[in-house]
């Protein structure tokens, strides 16, 4: 065979090598691609709920649950890839219009491609409350329950800030002027204590600027009352003999705690005396010392002035 004839052969070959190897590349390609159109699957996937903006001066507070659950089928490579970066559930613009305002899902409002189908969808509908917004500032009041241990009373109460702004509905935010706390406990309190406190506020309504708690502080202290403590006798310090005191007793009108005037023993708890040291025979006039325990306050005395009599 000529030499020319034989390199035509050989570059013939080869060509026909790297045509085949192209078809044989192509088909599996192609066999490759139908096997992913063919390996089908079902898959759940959560798409996120993107509402529109509401109108200047407006707000819309979402209700309910913020994404919608899909039962998808379809080519598994598809699947895999739309759940990696779901598309948004897209609501239409709501009208100006204040209220709770809901709107049906259907499949009709997923942007999937053809070869996926929604199997089912949850829920079957979505909510948003819709209204005009105000703000205003409030007046803050706090609600307490339960009362402190027996002997002890609430003394003051402040709160901390004691204005607020509050922002939400209109409607709410004009009919109100005032914020109520959610309840301070003070049951079983004996001292005086401070606590954060949240704002008992519709759903629709909060605290602009910062978070809902204020700071409760509540000064307790204990009860006081009043007591007259009767006839208590005079006791002359350093008298003489045949010394008389008229009248040889008084009553003093004392102040201090419940639970320390209820187990206060006169006898013991009180000294009522006059010192008549120096003091010859002859009549005065003089003015009992007393002393009282510390927790005791007195407020009066009757009588006020003694006769004493020494022979």
């Amino acid at each position: 065979m000529p030499l020319f004839l034989k390199r035509d052969f050989v570059t013939s070959k080869r060509r026909a090598a790297w045509v085949l190897l192209f078809f044989c590349i192509l088909a599996l390609a192609g066999f490759f691609a139908l096997w992913l159109l063919m390996c089908q699957e079902t898959l759940r996937v959560v798409v996120p709920v993107v509402w529109p903006a509401a109108p200047q001066g407006w707000s819309l507070v979402p209700e309910g649950p913020q994404g919608v659950e899909l039962t998808l089928s379809g080519p598994k490579w598809l699947l895999r890839k739309i759940a990696k970066n779901p598309p948004p559930f897209l609501p239409a613009p709501l009208p100006e219009r204040p209220g709770l305002h809901t709107q049906a899902i259907t499949e009709k409002g997923f942007d999937l491609p053809l070869a996926v189908k929604v199997e089912s969808l949850h829920p079957g509908s979505i909510s948003a409350q819709l209204f005009e917004r105000a703000q205003k500032e409030f007046f803050v009041i706090v609600e307490t329950a339960g009362q402190p241990v027996d002997g002890y009373t609430v003394t003051q109460l402040w709160v901390d800030p004691e204005r607020v702004i509050l922002a939400g509905p209109k409607s709410w935010i004009e009919e109100h002027s005032t914020a109520v706390t959610r309840k301070v406990e003070l049951s079983g309190r004996r001292e005086s204590f401070s606590v954060q406190a949240g704002l008992a506020l519709p759903n629709l309504v909060k605290r602009e600027g910062q978070g809902d708690p204020v700071v409760v502080t509540v000064e307790i202290s204990q009860q006081n009352a009043v007591k007259w403590l009767r006839q208590v006798p005079i006791i002359a310090k350093h008298a003489p003999p045949g010394v008389v005191i008229q009248p040889g007793v008084i009553d003093l009108l004392v102040k201090g705690p419940v639970q320390s005037l209820d187990a206060f023993d006169e006898r013991s708890g009180v000294l009522a005396s006059m010192n008549l040291s120096g003091l010859g025979p002859g009549v005065y006039v003089r003015r009992a010392s007393i002393v009282l325990p510390l927790e005791l306050i007195l407020l009066d005395a009757s009588p006020e002035v003694f006769t004493v009599r020494i022979q």
